[in-house]
């Protein structure tokens, strides 16, 4: 059973507990042991609260086309190293697909006495990444918004995550598109360019998509 977890409070950080979560973000991950899901699997459906204290959950959203992500702090750089990109030209080119981004922190690493400083230090990168992710769409001409492309980011701070969807950890980055909650798309750090995986799958949800995909239906929940 999933257990929904709610982000911990900032704690007031020592200089010891810094110089140990650095060391933590600079640790090598043991090796993956993924089983990703296959183009066609449905997407398991999880309930979350996220980094900024809103729930949600990776159910399907009549009218959304979701991607769901894992990384840890190195993978998710090598992933942002693509994606960013590929995000805003799919917006561009179908700006009547409303798209949910879902993306899970893998922070199981992290010891239990350092959970708050690391829950501040996510927050404010995320922070920092969204207020990116704007000026970037800004800067392409592309609207960004809640009812047509909205953004949540989740700690995993036991695994829970990571095991729902087939995964031990997130040292290679996982992501999946999914339509009417079936997967249309697996990318990982295995896969040859990436960026074009991941445009091809947009091209054929929006030449063929779901029931409800291109009614309007305001804000995902």
């Amino acid at each position: 059973m999933i257990r929904t977890r709610a982000a911990p409070r900032l704690a007031v950080a020592t200089v010891s507990a810094a110089a140990a979560l650095s060391a933590w973000w600079l640790a090598a991950a043991t090796a993956a042991g993924a089983a990703p899901l296959e183009e066609g699997a449905p997407v398991p459906e999880i309930s979350f609260v996220d980094i900024a204290d809103t729930p949600g959950s990776t159910k399907p959203r009549p009218g959304w086309v979701q991607v769901i992500t894992f990384g840890d702090r190195d993978s998710s750089e090598e992933m942002k190293a693509w994606m960013r990109a590929a995000q805003i030209e799919t917006s561009r080119k179908h700006p009547e697909l409303r798209i949910a981004y879902l993306g899970f922190a893998d922070l199981t690493a992290v010891p239990g006495l350092f959970s708050g400083l690391a829950s501040g230090f996510v927050r404010s990168s995320y922070e920092e990444s969204n207020e990116e992710m704007k000026a970037a769409y800004a800067d392409a001409g592309v609207s960004l918004g809640p009812t047509n492309v909205v953004f949540q980011l989740v700690p995993d701070w036991d695994g829970d995550y990571l095991e729902a969807f087939g995964l031990e950890n997130a040292e290679s980055y996982h992501v999946w598109i999914a339509a009417d909650g079936r997967v249309v798309a697996s990318i990982d750090r295995s896969t040859p360019a990436p960026a074009e995986v991941y445009a091809r799958a947009f091209e054929r949800i929006a030449a063929n998509p779901p029931p409800g995909l291109r009614e309007p239906t305001g804000e995902a929940k």
